[in-house]
């Protein structure tokens, strides 16, 4: 067998290794951030720099509580750590204090809002978008106070 001769090897570009855990409770993107920071050093509300760790996160919401929207928004949104705090969209990475309400962070690369968003607010994941398309985990935002689900 001359495989060896015949394959070809790809590299696209830098994997990022990251960990995710659904939240428990539905909580305000203030308390969300802070229960996590509370499961150790490091942990923030989801940060997510590719199309792969989406739908990573996607799924892990999804396998808990389906992928149908509901009547109950709870189940229809969910937190990840993304916002815009002052002119540029930025994850929060675990290296502020959630009740100061202190956004430090990575500048994003990634985005994957349905719409134009330039105004400074919160992000949650829209688990399903039932327009022409059904499109899994999409971004909108939503105000900082209003309690969701969070990864």
């Amino acid at each position: 067998c001359a495989f060896q001769n015949n394959a070809y090897s790809m590299r696209v570009g830098k994997r990022h290794e990251l960990e995710y855990r659904l939240g428990e409770g539905i909580k305000t993107f203030v308390g969300a951030r802070q229960w996590c920071q509370t499961q150790g050093s490091g942990w923030d509300l989801a940060h997510i720099p590719t199309q792969m760790h989406n739908l990573e996160v996607y799924d892990i919401f999804t396998q808990q509580f389906g992928d149908e929207k509901k009547n109950d928004d709870t189940y229809n949104y969910f937190w990840i750590g993304l916002s815009m705090p002052s002119d540029k969209w930025v994850w929060v990475n675990g290296d502020a204090e959630a009740e100061l309400h202190d956004i430090t962070g990575t500048e994003a690369k990634y985005l994957r809002f349905k719409l134009d968003v330039s105004t400074a607010k919160f992000t949650v994941m829209d688990k399903v978008n039932h327009g022409e398309h059904r499109i899994r985990g999409t971004w909108t935002r939503k105000p900082k106070g209003q309690t969701y689900r969070f990864v």
